[in-house]
Protein backbone atom coordinates (compact mmCIF):
# COMPACT_ATOMS: atom_id res chain seq x y z
CA UNK A 1 0.00 0.00 0.00
CA UNK A 2 2.81 2.38 0.93
CA UNK A 3 4.45 1.69 -2.42
CA UNK A 4 1.21 2.48 -4.25
CA UNK A 5 0.97 5.73 -2.31
CA UNK A 6 4.52 6.67 -3.28
CA UNK A 7 3.75 5.90 -6.91
CA UNK A 8 0.65 8.11 -6.77
CA UNK A 9 2.63 10.95 -5.21
CA UNK A 10 5.38 10.52 -7.76
CA UNK A 11 2.90 10.54 -10.65
CA UNK A 12 1.20 13.62 -9.18
CA UNK A 13 4.42 15.62 -8.98
CA UNK A 14 5.45 14.39 -12.41
CA UNK A 15 2.20 15.65 -13.93
CA UNK A 16 2.49 18.91 -11.96
CA UNK A 17 6.02 19.42 -13.24
CA UNK A 18 4.90 18.84 -16.83
CA UNK A 19 2.08 21.39 -16.42
CA UNK A 20 4.44 23.96 -14.87
CA UNK A 21 7.03 23.56 -17.59
CA UNK A 22 4.31 23.82 -20.24
CA UNK A 23 2.96 27.03 -18.72
CA UNK A 24 6.43 28.57 -18.55
CA UNK A 25 7.13 27.59 -22.16
CA UNK A 26 3.77 29.03 -23.23
CA UNK A 27 4.54 32.28 -21.38
CA UNK A 28 7.88 32.74 -23.08
CA UNK A 29 6.52 31.65 -26.46
CA UNK A 30 3.64 34.15 -26.22
CA UNK A 31 6.03 36.94 -25.25
CA UNK A 32 8.36 36.05 -28.10
CA UNK A 33 5.55 36.03 -30.64
CA UNK A 34 4.31 39.39 -29.40
CA UNK A 35 7.80 40.87 -29.75
CA UNK A 36 8.18 39.49 -33.25
CA UNK A 37 4.79 40.82 -34.36
CA UNK A 38 5.49 44.38 -33.15
CA UNK A 39 7.13 45.67 -36.31
CA UNK A 40 6.74 48.52 -38.80
CA UNK A 41 7.55 48.00 -42.47
CA UNK A 42 7.41 50.39 -45.42
CA UNK A 43 5.13 49.62 -48.36
CA UNK A 44 5.68 52.83 -50.34
CA UNK A 45 8.22 55.67 -50.31
CA UNK A 46 8.30 58.77 -52.48
CA UNK A 47 10.38 61.94 -52.28
CA UNK A 48 10.15 65.18 -54.22
CA UNK A 49 12.82 67.90 -54.20
CA UNK A 50 12.06 71.35 -55.57
CA UNK A 51 15.30 73.24 -56.26
CA UNK A 52 14.87 77.00 -55.88
CA UNK A 53 16.69 79.72 -57.85
CA UNK A 54 19.02 80.30 -54.86
CA UNK A 55 19.97 76.61 -54.68
CA UNK A 56 17.76 75.85 -51.66
CA UNK A 57 16.05 72.47 -51.89
CA UNK A 58 12.51 72.01 -50.57
CA UNK A 59 12.22 68.30 -49.83
CA UNK A 60 8.90 66.50 -49.27
CA UNK A 61 8.80 62.80 -48.40
CA UNK A 62 5.82 60.47 -48.03
CA UNK A 63 6.28 57.12 -46.27
CA UNK A 64 3.56 54.48 -45.99
CA UNK A 65 3.99 52.23 -42.94
CA UNK A 66 2.41 48.83 -42.39
CA UNK A 67 2.22 48.15 -38.65
CA UNK A 68 1.86 44.77 -36.95
CA UNK A 69 1.45 44.62 -33.22
CA UNK A 70 2.01 47.80 -31.25
CA UNK A 71 4.80 50.13 -32.40
CA UNK A 72 5.68 53.20 -30.36
CA UNK A 73 8.26 54.94 -32.53
CA UNK A 74 9.15 55.31 -36.20
CA UNK A 75 12.53 56.23 -37.64
CA UNK A 76 13.61 58.31 -40.61
CA UNK A 77 16.80 59.79 -42.05
CA UNK A 78 17.66 62.76 -44.24
CA UNK A 79 21.01 62.64 -46.00
CA UNK A 80 23.13 65.79 -46.04
CA UNK A 81 26.47 66.81 -47.50
CA UNK A 82 29.39 67.97 -45.38
CA UNK A 83 28.40 71.57 -46.16
CA UNK A 84 24.61 71.53 -46.49
CA UNK A 85 22.28 72.66 -43.72
CA UNK A 86 18.89 71.35 -42.59
CA UNK A 87 16.11 73.74 -41.55
CA UNK A 88 12.32 74.02 -41.23
CA UNK A 89 11.81 70.35 -40.49
CA UNK A 90 8.18 69.30 -40.31
CA UNK A 91 6.56 65.94 -39.48
CA UNK A 92 2.94 64.90 -39.97
CA UNK A 93 1.26 61.52 -39.56
CA UNK A 94 -2.16 59.98 -39.99
CA UNK A 95 -3.85 56.63 -40.28
CA UNK A 96 -4.82 55.61 -43.80
CA UNK A 97 -8.50 55.96 -42.89
CA UNK A 98 -8.12 59.50 -41.42
CA UNK A 99 -9.04 62.59 -43.44
CA UNK A 100 -6.26 64.86 -42.22
CA UNK A 101 -2.73 64.71 -40.83
CA UNK A 102 -1.73 65.35 -37.23
CA UNK A 103 1.22 67.74 -36.88
CA UNK A 104 4.05 66.56 -34.60
CA UNK A 105 6.27 68.93 -32.63
CA UNK A 106 9.99 68.67 -31.96
CA UNK A 107 10.60 67.77 -28.30
CA UNK A 108 12.88 65.67 -26.12
CA UNK A 109 9.94 64.42 -24.05
CA UNK A 110 9.51 61.26 -26.21
CA UNK A 111 5.75 61.65 -25.83
CA UNK A 112 3.19 60.71 -28.45
CA UNK A 113 2.94 63.51 -31.01
CA UNK A 114 6.60 64.55 -30.79
CA UNK A 115 9.80 63.90 -32.72
CA UNK A 116 13.51 64.31 -32.12
CA UNK A 117 16.36 65.12 -34.51
CA UNK A 118 19.98 64.07 -34.09
CA UNK A 119 22.82 65.23 -36.34
CA UNK A 120 25.70 63.47 -34.58
CA UNK A 121 26.81 62.38 -38.04
CA UNK A 122 27.29 65.57 -40.06
CA UNK A 123 26.01 63.88 -43.23
CA UNK A 124 22.83 62.34 -41.77
CA UNK A 125 19.93 63.73 -39.77
CA UNK A 126 18.32 60.93 -37.70
CA UNK A 127 14.66 61.51 -36.92
CA UNK A 128 12.64 59.56 -34.35
CA UNK A 129 8.86 59.97 -34.47
CA UNK A 130 6.89 59.01 -31.35
CA UNK A 131 3.42 57.59 -31.92
CA UNK A 132 1.67 54.49 -30.52
CA UNK A 133 0.13 52.55 -33.40
CA UNK A 134 -1.46 49.10 -33.21
CA UNK A 135 -2.19 46.99 -36.30
CA UNK A 136 -3.03 49.95 -38.54
CA UNK A 137 -1.34 51.31 -41.67
CA UNK A 138 -0.16 54.90 -41.28
CA UNK A 139 1.24 57.55 -43.61
CA UNK A 140 4.03 59.91 -42.58
CA UNK A 141 5.00 63.12 -44.34
CA UNK A 142 8.39 64.72 -43.66
CA UNK A 143 9.24 68.14 -45.08
CA UNK A 144 12.58 69.91 -44.86
CA UNK A 145 14.57 72.80 -46.29
CA UNK A 146 18.14 71.97 -47.30
CA UNK A 147 20.49 74.83 -48.11
CA UNK A 148 24.10 75.10 -49.35
CA UNK A 149 23.94 71.82 -51.29
CA UNK A 150 24.67 73.36 -54.72
CA UNK A 151 27.97 75.13 -55.35
CA UNK A 152 28.75 77.52 -58.19
CA UNK A 153 32.10 77.12 -59.94
CA UNK A 154 32.58 79.75 -62.65
CA UNK A 155 30.09 78.69 -65.37
CA UNK A 156 28.87 75.49 -63.67
CA UNK A 157 26.83 74.69 -60.57
CA UNK A 158 27.44 71.28 -59.01
CA UNK A 159 25.58 69.00 -56.61
CA UNK A 160 27.08 66.07 -54.72
CA UNK A 161 24.58 64.61 -52.26
CA UNK A 162 22.59 61.51 -51.28
CA UNK A 163 18.85 60.93 -51.14
CA UNK A 164 16.32 58.25 -50.11
CA UNK A 165 18.19 57.41 -46.88
CA UNK A 166 15.35 55.38 -45.38
CA UNK A 167 16.16 53.05 -42.41
CA UNK A 168 13.66 50.43 -43.65
CA UNK A 169 13.61 48.01 -46.56
CA UNK A 170 11.34 49.10 -49.41
CA UNK A 171 10.55 47.28 -52.64
CA UNK A 172 10.49 50.47 -54.70
CA UNK A 173 11.33 54.10 -53.94
CA UNK A 174 10.99 57.13 -56.20
CA UNK A 175 12.76 60.49 -56.17
CA UNK A 176 11.70 63.45 -58.32
CA UNK A 177 13.86 66.59 -58.56
CA UNK A 178 12.53 69.72 -60.23
CA UNK A 179 14.38 72.86 -61.34
CA UNK A 180 13.30 76.48 -61.88
CA UNK A 181 14.38 76.28 -65.53
CA UNK A 182 14.93 73.63 -68.18
CA UNK A 183 18.29 71.89 -67.89
CA UNK A 184 20.02 71.69 -71.33
CA UNK A 185 20.96 68.13 -72.22
CA UNK A 186 24.22 69.11 -73.93
CA UNK A 187 25.38 71.24 -70.96
CA UNK A 188 24.73 68.94 -68.05
CA UNK A 189 25.49 65.51 -66.72
CA UNK A 190 24.17 63.29 -63.94
CA UNK A 191 25.78 60.28 -62.26
CA UNK A 192 23.66 58.03 -60.05
CA UNK A 193 25.33 55.68 -57.59
CA UNK A 194 22.86 53.40 -55.91
CA UNK A 195 22.14 49.81 -55.01
CA UNK A 196 19.81 47.57 -56.95
CA UNK A 197 18.09 48.47 -60.19
CA UNK A 198 17.90 52.22 -60.84
CA UNK A 199 15.90 53.90 -63.60
CA UNK A 200 16.21 57.57 -64.67
CA UNK A 201 13.56 59.45 -66.64
CA UNK A 202 13.77 63.14 -67.63
CA UNK A 203 10.56 65.06 -68.23
CA UNK A 204 9.98 66.22 -71.81
CA UNK A 205 10.50 69.87 -70.80
CA UNK A 206 13.81 69.00 -69.04
CA UNK A 207 12.64 70.78 -65.87
CA UNK A 208 12.62 67.61 -63.77
CA UNK A 209 13.73 64.02 -63.62
CA UNK A 210 12.51 60.98 -61.69
CA UNK A 211 14.66 58.19 -60.31
CA UNK A 212 13.07 54.85 -59.45
CA UNK A 213 15.02 52.41 -57.28
CA UNK A 214 14.01 48.77 -56.80
CA UNK A 215 14.82 46.74 -53.68
CA UNK A 216 16.26 49.59 -51.62
CA UNK A 217 17.55 48.11 -48.38
CA UNK A 218 17.56 49.76 -44.97
CA UNK A 219 20.42 52.23 -44.44
CA UNK A 220 21.21 52.34 -48.16
CA UNK A 221 20.83 55.55 -50.15
CA UNK A 222 21.15 56.92 -53.68
CA UNK A 223 24.08 59.24 -54.34
CA UNK A 224 23.84 61.90 -57.06
CA UNK A 225 26.51 63.96 -58.78
CA UNK A 226 25.29 66.58 -61.22
CA UNK A 227 26.51 69.67 -62.99
CA UNK A 228 24.62 72.22 -65.08
CA UNK A 229 25.00 75.91 -66.10
CA UNK A 230 24.97 78.44 -63.25
CA UNK A 231 22.18 80.26 -65.09
CA UNK A 232 19.75 77.57 -63.87
CA UNK A 233 20.25 78.77 -60.26
CA UNK A 234 20.99 82.48 -60.75
CA UNK A 235 20.55 83.44 -57.08
CA UNK A 236 22.81 80.77 -55.57
CA UNK A 237 25.32 82.45 -53.25
CA UNK A 238 27.53 79.47 -52.49
CA UNK A 239 30.71 79.71 -54.57
CA UNK A 240 33.72 77.39 -54.84
CA UNK A 241 37.14 77.53 -56.49
CA UNK A 242 37.02 77.16 -60.28
CA UNK A 243 39.80 74.56 -60.25
CA UNK A 244 37.82 72.36 -57.87
CA UNK A 245 34.73 72.56 -60.07
CA UNK A 246 36.68 71.75 -63.21
CA UNK A 247 38.31 68.77 -61.49
CA UNK A 248 34.89 67.46 -60.41
CA UNK A 249 33.46 67.76 -63.91
CA UNK A 250 36.46 66.04 -65.49
CA UNK A 251 36.14 63.21 -62.97
CA UNK A 252 32.44 62.83 -63.76
CA UNK A 253 33.09 62.80 -67.50
CA UNK A 254 35.81 60.17 -67.09
CA UNK A 255 33.48 58.04 -64.99
CA UNK A 256 30.71 58.28 -67.56
CA UNK A 257 33.11 57.40 -70.37
CA UNK A 258 34.38 54.36 -68.48
CA UNK A 259 30.81 53.19 -67.83
CA UNK A 260 29.92 53.64 -71.51
CA UNK A 261 32.99 51.67 -72.62
CA UNK A 262 32.19 48.88 -70.17
CA UNK A 263 28.61 48.67 -71.42
CA UNK A 264 29.87 48.59 -75.02
CA UNK A 265 32.25 45.73 -74.24
CA UNK A 266 29.55 43.78 -72.46
CA UNK A 267 27.22 44.22 -75.43
CA UNK A 268 29.89 43.05 -77.85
Amino acid sequence: MFQNYQEKVSNYWHKLTIIAVSLIALFFLTGYQTAVQAVASVSDYTATVNVQADGTMQQEETISFDVKGTVEEFNHRIALTDMSKLANLGVEMKSVSADSYFTFVESDSNEVGTFTVSTADDQVADITIYNTVTNAPHITQVSATISDAWTNYSEWTILKSSFLALPYDVDQATLTITFPQAVPKDQSDLIISGPGKTDLQWADDRKSFTITVDNLKADESVALQMYMPVSILPDNQKVGADSEGQSTIESMQASQEAATNLQRRQTM
